[in-house]
């Protein structure tokens, strides 16, 4: 654990703006232990802070002018943004509108005002409000219906918003509404389920859109307003389409591209209609801006490297560095470079892996096996904390891409939809028989660890393939679908009964895919860890299974933070998590060690 220790000193960025006139960088990253918005005075790189509330922000952006820096702030992991203002020179930090209450989504300034989605008189479909800096006034700009909208940009000369309309994670619909309140959705047949990613206005008229409408995998297509027009217009084999980011002047257009376990960017010429491939220092890019200037900048990490951030001048190709983020005392060459693995499952569906090993010196022979979150996310080869830990401690990792992951086309997506507890259960399982069949990994020296939907499917795999697993980790996790689907946010419930089922339509499957239906069999040495504020798994979803648990005196250690919610911010709290995760799986593998 002393060697690993070091990692827990890794420092991260979790968004960032630049500046109008390319002037000032700022970013949200936990210098002092705790998320706070940070800057760089261009082109020096010496950090100064900006804000004091140790809180993470979301939505970071400029005013037009670059007077004003826009953010929104949470409360201890409660996920209820206010939006605040503050000068781009320091000073205090000021609620936007006065509303601390409701949660705002990511802000959009235009000339003389913000744009932004809302929870405020409509917690269930959500509302898109303006709010005119000059008279401080707020106006209502689209009220919604019918599923979840949250706003996807605004017109250069604010005639037009676009607005993504949620209906479940594999259907989603892009509407444009102009000043006049005319309303239109983009794609020709609204019904037909399809994604939209994100959407980006070149013009009063004319809206770029990434979306996977009639196609397996999205794709960038233009819309016009005024002739009612919608053309695909680039297209990359295999790859999803999801992030726009724009050149200022409106040449390019800058694509985040996501093929399987890597990210790809591209540059796509608006004039003639070409797009090429960017080298990037990055294989998980979390965000680009472009200035005036062709100056591209970039969020991202590799799977040695932590978040930093990289700029581009344009006409050269080698990236800078901005950010100085390390793993302290380790090079990249002593830090797990996963390896690519793919399996056939149960019934021949190919699912692809990543397998984090350890050196050889430093193997201890256990595999923790990883089921990751969402459930329709992927792990890719960004950097992550929790595997490098675990590598330098001698414990392997095995993360397979189940059904229902990102990145791997639109009907592998949907597989996971109402379809909880089968499908995906039997991908780990087929995964952690073809580790074993392939001599990858030791039947008897086998951890079970997961997060969020991977917490669920932890408890899920401990209460059905017990004998698999030698102890448990649950962080966050879902226990009971029926409580679940009752708690979740507001605006997540239009969405839960395609997702997860109809508590009583589907009352016979919710219930086999419920983890806490297998209680009994749950028979393996379990820690729980949970955020006490956590508004997206809420704290009963681990008390019913702990006290359940205790009451028949089972083995089973749980962790409560209570100024957390979905996951740990603040690194004093991460610290502690990250030792009593391993406290325990170093416990339980000493204590098989001393048994055989």
């Amino acid at each position: 654990m002393i060697n690993a220790e070091k990692i827990f000193d890794v420092l991260r960025i979790t968004d960032f703006t630049i500046h109008p006139d390319e002037t000032q960088l700022v970013f949200d990253t936990n210098f002092n232990g705790k998320s706070n918005l940070w800057a760089m005075d261009l082109p020096h790189a010496y950090p100064y802070q900006l804000s004091f509330l140790n809180q993470d922000s979301k939505g970071i952006a400029y005013s037009q002018d670059g007077s004003i820096i826009f953010a929104g702030f949470d409360t201890d992991g409660n996920e209820q943004d206010g939006l605040y203002k503050l000068s781009s020179k320091g000073g205090e930090l000021q609620c936007l509108n006065g509303n601390e209450t409701d949660r705002h989504f990511e802000p959009i300034p235009a000339k003389h005002a913000v744009y932004y989605s809302s929870t405020k008189h409509n917690p269930t479909f959500l509302n898109t409000y303006k709010y005119d800096l000059l008279t401080d006034r707020e106006q209502l700009v689209f009220e919604g219906k019918d599923g979840s909208s949250l706003l996807g940009d605004v017109s250069p000369g604010e005639k037009a918003v676009s607005i993504h309309v949620s209906y479940v994670n594999s259907h989603s619909v892009c509407m444009v509404q102009t000043a006049e309140g005319d309303t239109k959705v983009i794609v020709p047949d609204r019904e037909k389920p399809h994604m939209v990613y994100s959407s980006h206005f070149a013009s009063d008229d004319q809206l770029y859109v990434t979306t996977n409408y009639n196609s397996e995998f999205s794709y960038l297509a233009l819309y016009t307003i005024s002739t009612d027009t919608f053309t695909p217009v680039l297209s990359i084999d295999k790859t999803e389409l999801t992030s726009i980011h724009a050149d200022p002047k409106g040449k390019y257009l800058y694509l985040i591209g996501k093929k399987g376990v890597k990210d790809v960017l591209y540059e796509y010429d608006t004039d003639s209609g070409e797009g090429r491939h960017v080298v990037c220092p990055c294989s998980s890019i979390a965000k680009i801006c472009s200035t005036k200037s062709g100056s591209l900048y970039a969020l991202g990490s590799t799977p040695t490297k932590p978040p930093n951030i990289y700029v581009k001048k344009q006409n050269e190709t080698a990236w800078r560095q901005l950010t100085k983020h390390e793993v302290p005392g380790f090079s990249e060459d002593e830090l797990s470079y996963p390896e690519v693995v793919t399996y056939p499952s149960f019934d021949g569906l190919s699912i692809e892996g990543l397998l984090f090993k350890p050196a050889q010196n430093e193997a201890n022979g256990w595999t923790i096996i990883w089921p990751h979150g969402g459930p329709q996310d992927a792990e890719n080869f960004m950097f992550y904390d929790i595997f490098q830990i675990a590598a330098k401690m001698g414990y392997q990792v095995f993360a397979p891409n189940f059904r229902g992951s990102a990145n791997y086309g639109y009907s592998f997506y949907k597989m996971v939809e109402q379809d909880w507890g089968d499908g995906p259960r039997f991908d780990m399982v087929s995964g952690i028989d073809w580790l074993i069949d392939q001599k990858l990994a030791d039947p008897d020296k086998l951890f079970l660890m997961g997060g969020s939907y991977g917490g669920y499917m932890a408890l899920l795999l401990h209460g059905r393939h017990p004998e698999y697993f030698r102890a448990v980790v649950d962080i966050c996790g879902v226990s009971n679908l029926f409580s679940f689907v009752k708690s979740v946010p507001d605006f997540w419930r239009p969405l839960m009964e395609k997702w997860v089922g109809h508590p009583e339509r589907d009352y016979e499957k919710m219930k086999a895919d419920s983890p806490i239906t297998y209680l009994k069999t749950m028979t393996r040495p379990m820690l729980i860890v949970q955020g006490a504020n956590d508004p997206r798994v809420v704290k009963e979803e681990s008390d019913q299974v702990v006290d359940k648990l205790r009451a028949w005196g089972r083995n089973i250690e749980y962790l409560v933070m209570e100024n957390e919610g979905h996951g740990f911010s603040k690194k004093e709290n991460k610290i502690k998590v990250y030792s009593t995760i391993f406290s325990f799986f170093e416990k339980h593998r000493l204590s098989q060690t001393a048994k055989a």
